[in-house]
């Protein structure tokens, strides 16, 4: 199970008005870049039926990170602040 907080007042927003979290995943078809552009999407996945314009995507990718270990592992260092995790 993967937990990601966004960094971005849209899909934040969106959460707090429904008042539960949102299932989704990253825009990139598998071992591609993420998709920057909304417009692009679309494109990459041609099931999606509403692609929500939010503007670009983030340019540095999420931190992974494995906590059923001791100390938690670092999958991949991205965007966030691993001081937090302590």
């Amino acid at each position: 199970v993967g937990i990601r907080i966004p960094n971005h007042p849209v899909p934040r927003a969106i959460a707090q008005a429904l008042g539960r979290p949102l299932i989704s995943t990253t825009a990139a078809p598998h071992g591609d870049e993420p998709i920057q552009w909304p417009q692009d999407i679309a494109t990459a996945f041609r099931a999606v039926s509403l692609v929500l314009d939010g503007g670009p995507g983030g340019v540095v990718p999420t931190t992974v990170l494995d906590l059923t270990q001791e100390p938690p592992l670092v999958v991949r260092e991205g965007a966030g602040d691993l001081d937090i995790i302590g």
